[in-house]
Order: structure tokens, then sequence, then C-alpha cells
């Protein structure tokens, strides 16, 4: 490498990975002074790679200006990492952190996102949704400063944030949805207005999903632009939601599936959309995941995954769609990979995915897990078993994709004690890190929700007993015990209606609590 000239080696370690940096300096004299001589460029460079490969927002870095704290920004998951394996080797009973309530100036909210990155934390509140910059505080490890920023007014109230993502490190992409009953909401392309009540749909409930693109403009540290990439409402029976949410993240196409088992695609630049029934999946609609691409949608259950190719889109020609137009839509897989085995799917946090959702590529590996209990006769516990598998598309021929148990890990549990996972995980190089739920009581038989952090490494290869198309029925993963969980916060259960209140406030305030795992010394 000392043989090349000095911008090519320098273009080849802006592109390493930070661990091979470090390793660069302690192994090369020349290379050390080499990468001191641009750290600036280098780490700029390292941490630019990060936001892009990571899904983390670069705007949330241009208050950095030196190179300690670029470099500093890089290695925050190399720290996290350390601390993690120091709580796992003195078999800490808590994860050591700093808590401290990030408050609102009184701006009550329904729901909120921290975009990855850190700086800023987005809100909604009815027909509110506000941009909130967290300042570096200027005292040591001590939790950052709320700053008011952006604000994007409605004209239709949303109740959540149906999907979140940051894409190629510049773009937040939104999509905010809500219910509205009884009341049929016009669709315009330039804004959503309220329309005269319709007796017609007493029995029946509107919901909207608004497509937003937010990016930061150029040369600017503040100054955020908002773009409506489309709206689609579709009239649908009382009750009904979308449990099952997917959307392109390089594209506009959103893939969603409806309770009453109708799935839906809508390009929401060219506000086209087509519905259908999948059949010959089984199981319940909640307990299936969704990937997709531009060519298929894939359904994740118990069985394996099930290929549908997309139909042609039709353009919406009416105010909003009416679901149920869409039921005698009925299409069959093109393809089916099966599991090693079949899992029974009993609840809709059996299947963990990644919380990005990105296009499904050609031989790119898409990591998910599947959660299995199983109930130990010996004693009052049960095992909770993950089984980490791995799904490669093959485009040329969708039939031979495969499907490979990667490994399966284990967990011991009180069964007295419920445990569920989030139904997505957050992934950094080959970590997974999963946030789970429990509800338990105190010495006082007081219940308290508890909050628990896994931490992982993906498997590189599969386990001896895992293959990749055959499957025999009562074939396992080796079930191995280095699964492990640590609480991290706890909050009591409010008595009138079982909700913990972590992000939400109390008569008009409003906080969230900021959780810091790895404080600066």
């Amino acid at each position: 490498m000392k043989g090349l000239p000095p911008e090519i080696q320098l273009l080849i370690i802006e592109n390493l990975d930070v661990l091979d940096v470090f390793h660069l300096q302690q192994t090369c004299k020349y290379l050390y002074k080499l990468i001191e001589a641009f750290d600036h460029v280098i780490w700029r460079k390292c941490l630019q790679q990060q936001c892009t490969q990571n899904g983390l927002f670069w705007p949330s870095y241009r208050k950095h200006a030196t190179s300690d704290e670029f470099k500093d920004a890089c290695t925050t998951n190399l720290r996290f990492r350390n601390a993690s394996r120091k709580w796992e080797d003195r078999s800490a009973s808590t994860i050591p952190s700093t808590v401290e309530k990030l408050e609102f100036d009184w701006v009550p909210f329904d729901e909120f996102y921290l975009v990855p990155g850190g700086r800023f934390l987005i809100t909604l509140h009815k027909l509110f949704f506000r941009i909130w910059s967290l300042y570096p505080s200027t005292l040591r490890n001590d939790a950052p400063k709320v700053g008011y920023t952006d604000v994007y007014y409605m004209q239709c109230p949303f109740s959540g944030i149906a999907y979140a993502n940051v894409v190629h490190g510049t773009k937040i992409e939104l999509l905010l949805s809500g219910t509205t009953k009884s009341v049929a909401l016009s669709l315009n392309r330039q804004f959503v207005s309220p329309t005269a009540y319709r007796s017609d749909h007493e029995d029946q409930e509107m919901t909207s999903l608004l497509h937003l693109e937010i990016t930061i403009e150029d040369g600017s540290d503040m100054v955020f632009s908002f773009r409506k990439s489309g709206l689609i409402q579709f009239l649908h029976g009382e009750g009904e939601d979308t449990p099952n949410l997917t959307i392109l993240g390089d594209g506009n196409i959103v893939v969603f599936q409806t309770s009453s088992g109708i799935t839906m695609a809508w390009d929401s630049a060219h506000h086209h959309c087509f519905g259908w029934r999948p059949e010959g999946i089984g199981d319940a609609v909640c307990d299936w995941e969704l990937f997709s691409n531009d060519e298929f949608v894939f359904y994740v259950n118990g069985s394996g995954v099930h290929g549908f190719k997309i139909p042609p889109l039709q353009p919406i020609t009416e105010e909003y769609v009416t679901l149920s137009s869409f039921s005698d839509n009925r299409f069959s897989s093109s393809f089916f990979i099966p599991h090693i085995r079949p899992y029974d799917i009993t609840d809709s946090a059996c299947i963990i995915s990644q919380e990005n959702c990105f296009p499904i590529s050609d031989q790119q590996p898409v990591i998910y897990i599947i959660k299995e209990i199983e109930d130990n006769d010996d004693d009052d516990s049960t095992t909770i078993l993950l089984h980490w598998y791995q799904f490669r598309f093959d485009s040329s021929n969708p039939g031979s994709s495969t499907l490979t148990l990667l490994d399966t890990t284990s967990l011991k549990r009180d069964c007295r004690r419920s445990l569920s996972p989030c139904r997505t995980y957050n992934v950094w190089g080959d970590q997974v890190a999963i946030v789970w739920e429990s509800e338990d009581e105190d010495d006082s038989e007081q219940l308290h929700t508890s909050f628990y952090l896994s931490l992982s490494t993906i498997p590189s290869s599969p386990t001896p007993s895992s293959f990749s198309r055959a499957s025999s029925p009562n074939s396992q993963g080796k079930a191995k015990e280095n699964f492990k969980i640590l609480p991290f916060a706890r909050y009591p259960v409010a008595p009138d209606d079982d909700t913990v209140p972590v992000p939400l406030g109390q008569n008009d305030e409003s906080w969230v609590d900021w959780y810091d795992f790895v404080a600066k010394d």
C-alpha cells in the first residue's frame, strides 16, 4: 500500500471500517502518521459512510467541526459494544445508564420518533407534526437540551407514525396514519379537508395514510423542507386496521396488510394502487410479516416465505378507495420456500424483523427471527427460543431462492412473568439489539412494566443441523444459551388503562425519558 499515491491511500482508508482504521494505525507507523495528518477528512468520511450503511441521519452531525468530534461519533457503537461485554462478563443484573427527563415546554404529543443520529426528535399530536433539536448539554454526562425547531400543520388529524426510516442518510421518510369514524374525507392532491357526513358510512371508518419526505436544506443546520409524497384514504369496516406495513426505501411503493386479509400496494408518487387477497398462506393475518421489492411481496409466516408477484397498479380516480372492492381479487403464491420445520406463531411479536425496511435485492441476505415458547415440565419456567433465518432472493429464478436457519438461541424465563419482544430489531454491522417488555410485580405486589435489552451477533454461517431447502419435521437448530437480556427501565402500570407512561406526560406535561448507556467518562 505504501507504493500507492497518497490520494489513493486516503481513498482506501476512507472506505474502511472504523476498526480497520485503528488496526492500520497500530500496525504501520507510516499509515499512523498519514491518518493523523488527514484525520479530519478520514473520520468525517467514515461517519458519512456509517450514516448511509446504518440508516443514520447525516445532518444530525452538521455541528461537528473537529476530527475528535467525528471520531467520537464513529466510535459510539464500539464503546456501546465494549460496555455490553462488561455487563455480561460481570453478570450484571441491570444495564448501567444515566436517565434524564427531556421536557417539551408543555406541548402535548401522542407519539414520538427519535431520528437515528440522536440530534432530532419528532412528535405527533393530532394536526401538528413537530421537529425538536436535542442540543448537547454543556454539563458532563447530562441529558441534551430540547429546542423547538419546526412544525408541519396538517388539515386533518393523524394519530400515529405507521412507518419511519432514514434513506441514504439524507432523507427522513414518514408514513402517518389516522382513522376517522363515520366521516368521509376528500382526497385532494394538494391538501386534505373534511367533507360532509355520509349516512351510508355509519358502520364504517376512513383511514388516511400520508407519505411525507423530510430533508434539511443545503447549507442549513435547522431549516427543514417538507414534501408530501402522497396521500391515500380507504373506507373499511369498523375496527379494521393495518397490522403489517412495509415501504420501499428507494421508491414510493407502500405495501400494507389489513386485518381483514387484504393486501394493498400503493404508489404514492403516481397515485396508483391495487388490492388482493393472498391465498394458500393460512394463519391469522396478524401473524404474518411482510417484505417487498418492486416485483414481489414476500409473506413470512410459521411455514416459510410465500412470494406473490405484485399485479399492475391502477389509477385512483375517486376521492377514496373502498377496501371491500378488492375482496374478489384472489391470487396464489408464485413460489414458496419452507422453514426447516413449521412453527406455531401465536402472536404478532413472534416474527421479529429489521426496523428499517429496505427493498429485497437480488442475493442480498434478509435476516428475521422467529420466537418460540417451550414449557418446561420440571419447573415453573419457560424457554424462549429465537430461530435466526436468512432469506436470499434469486431474481432470475424466484423459486430457487434460499431460506437458511442460521442458529437457534435460548433463554430460560420464569413463566409467571410475561416477556414480549418488539416486532422489530435494530442492527449495526453484525450486532442486533431487541427491546423486550415484561409485566411483573414488586414486593408490594404492585404491577410494573419493565423494559429489557438484548444484544446478539448475527450468525455468520448455519448451524450444523440447518440447511437451505429440504426440511425434516423434527429438525431443530442447535439451542445454545448465549441469549441474554438485561433490564434498563421500570415503570408503574397506570391502574386505569394499563398503559405505561414512558413517553407521555400527565396534567398537560410532556416528556421523554432519555437513557444514555455509554456516558462519557
